[in-house]
């Protein structure tokens, strides 16, 4: 989503075969443990805004910010604080258009459901659709729908819902939880909008066979967010 022409085709795209995308906005402020991302918590709500009028109409599913969430005790005081603005300022945007949001909430392996449903109590959950899980790891659907389900029952708002990362969870996570390009991974379940008593879909929302980063920790992958034959493969 950061070249806007290119977002901007896709959503066209979208319209003419009246498929709903999945969405990814990821560029919030001090992304990840405090560095990069858009500049202030004003920049991303501008820059959400460009995007959500561009989603307006197409039924989109957005997963907002990816790890922004789970990433709260890496912050300090004020960056949490910009954090949680800038969180706020985001599903503001997007509730003034027609698109599914789901704010991210790390995966099974990572920050507790109850302390993963305290931190999202502190957003306007209320104009949500719930929550996204499992983006980019590989806990299977039984446990990520499992952990959702326990996130979901301690939110103040009623009624949300989940959405699983299937993208590359067929065989599970591996034995150490490695989460940077681990070997022997396989794709999951393919995109579908299949509700039971606790998920709305489970969607490819990573792209399989796009690198996690290079070096040995990454099992010497190519640079992060670009594909790698030889792991699709």
């Amino acid at each position: 989503g950061s070249n806007i022409a290119v977002f901007s085709a896709n959503m066209a795209a979208a319209r003419s075969t009246g498929k709903a995308p999945i969405v990814v906005l990821y560029a919030i402020p001090n992304i990840g443990c405090g560095s990069g991302g858009t500049a202030s918590v004003a920049a991303y709500r501008s820059w959400v805004a460009q995007r959500a009028a561009l989603i307006q109409g197409t039924g989109a599913i957005v997963v907002l910010e990816p790890d922004s969430v789970a990433q709260f005790s890496c912050l300090n005081a004020d960056q949490l604080n910009v954090r949680k603005q800038s969180l706020n300022a985001a599903i503001e945007e997007l509730a003034k258009t027609n698109a599914r949001v789901y704010v991210d909430a790390g995966h099974a392996a990572w920050i507790g459901a109850a302390e993963m449903a305290a931190r999202l109590n502190t957003l306007n959950m209320a104009s949500t659709k719930g929550i996204s899980v499992n983006v980019s790891n590989f806990q299977t659907n039984d446990r990520s729908k499992s952990y959702a389900a326990s996130v979901l029952a301690g939110l103040s708002s009623p009624g949300l819902r989940a959405v699983v990362d299937s993208s590359r969870n067929g065989a599970g996570p591996p034995t150490n939880n490695q989460w940077c390009n681990p070997l022997g991974r396989k794709v999951g379940t393919s995109s579908i909008m299949r509700q039971d008593s606790v998920v709305d879909g489970y969607l490819w929302i990573k792209i399989p066979g796009e690198s996690d980063g290079s070096g040995a920790a990454c099992n010497n992958g190519t640079a992060e967010g670009t594909f790698w034959l030889d792991y699709a493969l």
